[in-house]
């Protein structure tokens, strides 16, 4: 604690005016000067930094440059060719930069530059959704089953996954959907790779659920459907608003009468597969203007060959198109229109079940579909049909309105942020920053054959069968069918739901007011 055990401790000495001085003056004295070396050594770098920059800028003046930039020095200038001092230097700068970058080059082939570590992909969870829906994983056909009825998933659970790589290069998907009633099942797994221009995806999806339907012959009939489809897409943008995309699939579909009778129990099973290739024309050019308005285009033109291969060789071919339009009228009140349309051909056929909406909902009624499906309105049983399909919006109506191989719609909506507009300020709540109120007409048909005026659509039939007698009864029903009301929207706990009160139009009569409440956006 004195001062020969501090300088002992530290192994040198400190003098000032040829005496030894204590430890805290040592310390002090050791501070000072550091600073001072500090001082100085910055000094000397930044002329010695500034020699050498301009050391390589006189340097530069040896790369010859374009003729433009060696004019003669004469008093004449050349209105359409000439060069101020200070571009030069600018021009010595640039290359200036590109030598330095050519010298890097060289040093990074040389053998004993620094070692450079590869960079190996990186994942980390990006996406976990936990919800209740009332749709489908996948958006792919449903297998016809032969009669007039489309399986609606109702109230089931859905869990996603997604895990993405550092740089978004990569991402997977994993996701499950579990019914209700414990009786419908859906996976979904999907690997993608952004890596380049061209965007890769592989999709494997495989579904199952069973049908409970009432039938005059057999009492109850309950079916059972599984699907296992593998699919490859491959996406091409051509610029920020515009894509090419294609798909390849395989599919293959199992469908069977449980054994709860004993006609069910004599029933084949039913066994398809299926290859198909589908490419899509994309185009965007919208901006955003709150959650479900938009301002501007955009539209999807796509047509795909289903070929079956393992017996009757059916083939099936759809076209198709999906255009939209929004309109801002003022500020975050917009117009928006769609027209829709899609046809199929070939020895197999896709039946459209016109009529509802996406994702609706109803109470369930046990054994009977009624509610959402309309089973009343014949199908042409002259027809192979292989698959079948919704067509949506048509409110007022429950699904299978119309049907056929063919459809066209409209639809049209006023969609008003009414709280939001006169807030003129965003608002903390969702509920009431994306509160609001629509109205809507709807107008379509769908039909089999050339016309929807044919008067050998099925439509214009009702089959009534009371075993063993089926009677056929000749109707004169309109083809074009229409539906208009209004509705709110909003977001709450996380979901935008949508309420509609609709009318149906068909012809001169007008159909009692009917709900939706579904999950949804846009149309």
């Amino acid at each position: 604690k004195d001062n020969k055990y501090y300088m002992y401790y530290n192994d040198f000495e400190i003098i000032r005016d040829n005496k030894i001085i204590n430890s805290y003056e040592a310390t002090e004295f050791r501070e000072e000067y550091s600073q001072k070396l500090i001082r100085q050594d910055e000094i000397i770098e930044l002329k010695r930094k500034k020699e050498f920059a301009e050391e390589q800028r006189l340097d530069s003046l040896d790369i010859k440059l374009p003729d433009k930039y060696n004019q003669p020095d004469t008093s004449l200038v050349d209105i359409n060719n000439y060069v101020f001092e200070i571009e030069k230097d600018e021009v010595y700068k640039i290359y200036y930069v590109k030598k330095q970058l050519e010298k890097k080059k060289e040093n990074e082939d040389n053998p004993d530059r620094q070692r450079i570590f590869v960079y190996y992909p990186t994942f980390y969870m990006s996406d976990v959704v936990t919800q209740i829906d009332f749709g489908m994983l996948s958006h792919s056909y449903q297998l016809f089953t032969g009669g007039p009825f489309y399986f609606n998933p109702g109230l089931n659970l859905f869990m996603k996954f997604g895990i993405d790589e550092l740089f978004e290069d990569y991402k997977i998907i994993g996701g499950f959907r579990v019914g209700a009633n414990l009786g419908t099942y859906e996976y979904l797994l999907s690997v993608e790779n952004l890596k380049k221009r061209w965007d890769k995806q592989i999709v494997y999806h495989r579904q199952s659920y069973t049908n409970e339907v009432n039938d005059y012959q057999y009492a109850q009939i309950v079916s059972k459907v599984i699907t296992n489809e593998l699919m490859y897409n491959i996406r091409y943008p051509f610029n920020p608003v515009a894509s090419f995309k294609m798909s390849a699939s395989g599919r293959y579909d199992k469908g069977l009468l449980l054994s709860t009778e004993y006609n069910t129990l004599e029933t084949d099973i039913q066994y398809q597969f299926f290859t198909s290739l589908k490419g899509e024309y994309i185009f965007d050019n919208t901006r955003s203007l709150g959650l479900n308005l938009y301002d501007g285009l955009r539209y999807k033109i796509f047509a795909e060959v289903h070929q079956e291969i393992l017996d009757e060789y059916d083939l099936m071919a759809v076209i198709g198109a999906d255009f939209r339009y929004y309109k801002k009228i003022h500020r975050t009140l917009i117009f928006a229109a769609r027209f829709a349309t899609s046809t199929s051909f070939g020895t197999g056929k896709l039946i459209y079940y016109l009529g509802g909406v996406d994702n609706w909902y109803t109470i369930p009624v046990a054994g009977d579909n009624s509610n959402v499906f309309n089973p009343l309105v014949n199908i042409d049983e002259n027809e192979n049909y292989i698959y079948q399909a919704v067509a949506t919006n048509m409110r007022g109506f429950r699904q299978n309105i119309r049907n056929g191989n063919t459809f066209a719609l409209i639809n049209a909506e006023i969609r008003f942020p009414i709280i939001r507009y006169f807030a003129n300020r965003p608002l903390n709540s969702d509920f009431f920053n994306n509160f609001q109120i629509v109205s809507f007409f709807d107008a379509g048909s769908a039909w089999s054959g050339i016309s929807p005026f044919d008067e050998d659509n099925a439509y214009n039939q009702v089959i009534v069968s009371r075993y063993p007698v089926t009677v056929t009864i000749e109707v004169d029903r309109p083809p074009f069918v229409a539906g208009y009301g209004f509705g709110i929207r909003s977001k709450l706990f996380g979901y935008f739901f949508r309420l509609d009160w609709a009318w149906g139009l068909e012809g001169d009569y007008i159909h009692p007011r009917k709900f939706y409440f579904s999950l949804n956006l846009d149309f």
